[in-house]
């Protein structure tokens, strides 16, 4: 009798599931889409640290197994509804992950990636939730940038800032973006060539509103085989004595593409109010200014070899010196989807501690390190 009862139910079941689902599948105008991305290699690093206490406990060479450099490692669901009247219902979740060792990034959060829900419509998209700042999507995506380049060698490897202000201040050129929660944003469509945005996220803490919040806004424009784009904004962020402070961050880039030659270059500044501090070092900084140029070139060899050259400089105040990068690259397609690369870099820090951004990174215990690494990229 509970066996039969049971199977009745499960039919039950089953009968209110085909319900619900099948308006969806007849739908022809909604679709969901599961995509992945998978990045991993081995990386060399000439000189890097083991810190304990923020004190330097050893040095030397060391061979890592990185994934995600060339691109972040993600598994992800998108999906879309027309809604009629030009507009329709979107959603993104995105995951990412260590493909070396098979665990969650960012943190350990589930869709730490992308995890957004929004309408688009003949202006552009509105959506809410966890999602990419303006210097991601005006800079980064656009290719002024060697952290995002369409190059896959080159993309990944930049000179975002040294280890302590990279963890501790969130300072750096910032043009890998960042992702921010609990954002509002408003992304336009192409109007002539023109695009622009708007985001906001909400610090939601009692007592003051603007405590961990994020504001900015940006404007791109392409016409041709040309594209050029500004990113400014402020946000609320924590320094290293964990007291929130203001960050003010402006840039702008451009890229021209002749044939096979692409040129690119940027402009970012960075300011903190708070406290950063490198106990490695003996550093404590505060009233920061970070100034990054970034340039460079990449080249189709043929329509499956692409290599790409950049240089990057940034100076800072307080006496606190200056750094050069220097990145090498050469990617290999092997299908539309998969490609083998290779690159070099080779960066000058004249303060802190070398620290080239492969994955996370490991800072050198003198002010040069050189990075090679071998990878592949595969995606679904």
């Amino acid at each position: 009798m509970r066996i039969h009862a049971a199977l009745g139910m499960a039919a039950l079941s089953l009968g209110h599931f085909a319900t619900f689902v099948q308006p969806v599948q007849a739908h022809e105008t909604s679709n969901i889409v599961i995509y992945g991305l998978v990045d991993s290699g081995l990386s060399y690093y000439s000189n890097s640290v083991a810190l304990n206490g923020g004190q330097i406990a050893a040095s030397g060479s060391a061979l890592r197994l990185d994934n995600g450099i060339a691109a972040g490692n993600r598994v992800g669901f998108s999906g879309s509804e027309d809604l009629g009247g030009g507009m329709s219902a979107v959603f993104k979740l995105e995951n990412g992950f260590d493909a070396a060792k098979g665990s969650m990034g960012q943190g350990g959060l589930l869709f730490g990636r992308q995890s957004y829900v929004g309408l688009n419509t003949a202006a552009g998209l509105w959506a809410i939730g966890r999602q990419y700042d303006f210097m991601f999507d005006y800079l980064n995506l656009m290719g002024y940038t060697n952290a995002g380049h369409n190059n896959i060698g080159a993309s990944g490897q930049g000179l975002d800032g040294m280890s302590a202000i990279a963890a501790t201040a969130q300072l750096g050129n910032h043009t890998y973006g960042a992702r921010v929660n609990n954002a509002l944003k408003f992304s336009s469509n192409s109007f002539s060539g023109f695009r622009f945005g708007a985001l906001l996220g909400l610090g939601e803490q009692a007592g003051s509103q603007s405590r961990g919040s994020t504001a900015q806004a940006g404007l791109n424009y392409g016409q041709g085989n040309f594209l050029i784009g500004a990113v400014a904004g402020v946000s609320s962020v924590p320094g290293s004595d964990n007291q929130y402070a203001t960050k003010r961050l402006a840039g702008a880039g451009a890229k021209l593409t002749l044939d096979k030659l692409a040129l690119y270059g940027s402009y970012t500044q960075v300011h903190f109010d708070g406290l950063v501090s490198y106990a490695a070092r003996g550093i404590s900084w505060k009233g920061a200014r970070v100034d990054t140029l970034d340039i460079g070139a990449d080249y189709q060899f043929t329509p499956v070899v692409n290599g790409g050259l950049s240089w990057q400089h940034q100076t800072r105040n307080s006496d606190l010196g200056a750094a050069d990068q220097v990145t090498a690259s050469l990617s290999y397609s092997l299908s539309k989807r998969t490609s083998l690369y290779s690159t070099v870099a080779y960066q000058h820090d004249r303060a802190f501690g070398a620290l080239n951004v492969f994955g996370a990174g490991t800072p050198s215990s003198n002010g040069v390190q050189v990075v090679s690494r071998v990878a592949m990229r595969t995606a679904f």
